[in-house]
């Protein structure tokens, strides 16, 4: 039995045992993939999120990506719902946003921020709503 042969009967036993299509869909997931099921309100799907620091509650809300950058400015990161600039309010990207139909929520770090210029310098939050027919 060649070493290929066993990778494939490891890989297929494990895949195998996953008891649900949950089990299943979290196995083929990626490490920054995140399951949002049952999630409702723009936060919910921050909360969780490798490097995102929230403060406060409701509307008014702070959103942190890796940290204060600035002791000086506005610290809060870019908000884009699908395509549109919100600013930097949260409270706007969360009103724009209708919480039933958020499909998922990428965090921007300000590296990967680049394409979004000097706007970026503090992260981006893109949020993409499931079009409805």
């Amino acid at each position: 039995m060649s070493k290929y042969s066993i990778f494939l009967l490891i890989v297929t036993f494990v895949l195998s045992s996953c008891n649900s299509s949950r089990d299943l869909a979290s196995a083929n997931t990626g490490p920054n993939k995140i399951d949002y099921t049952g999630k409702r309100e723009l936060i919910d799907y921050l909360r969780g999120t490798a490097g995102v620091e929230i403060r406060g509650s409701g509307t008014d809300v702070l959103v942190l990506i890796r940290g204060v950058k600035s002791i000086t400015t506005d610290n809060n990161p870019l908000y884009i719902v699908d395509g549109v600039n919100m600013g930097r309010s949260y409270a706007s990207a969360a009103a724009a946003a209708n919480t039933f139909e958020i499909e998922r929520v990428n965090v921007l770090t300000p590296p990967r921020a680049g394409k979004y210029g000097s706007q970026g310098q503090n992260g981006v939050i893109e949020v993409f709503v499931r079009k409805t027919n």
